[in-house]
């Protein structure tokens, strides 16, 4: 992911801690790459990733 993708804010009511937000467009376009690419972790395993970066793909084009 670029640099200009992620900000990090500090603020008072995270304890000034550093908090990273990644942009909804690099995210999608993160995920997308990533069913691009491939697996080969086993069938299992690619399943339950495939299935992970799907439910994170439609809840960001339905709800934000």
């Amino acid at each position: 992911m670029k640099k200009q993708d992620t900000l990090i804010i500090t603020s008072p009511q995270t304890n000034f801690e550093e908090i990273e937000f990644i942009r909804k467009n690099a995210l999608l376009d993160w995920i997308k790459q990533q069913f691009e690419q491939g697996f080969n972790d086993g069938d299992y395993a690619e399943y339950g990733y495939k299935h992970a970066l799907e439910e994170i793909k439609n809840y960001l084009n339905n709800y934000e």
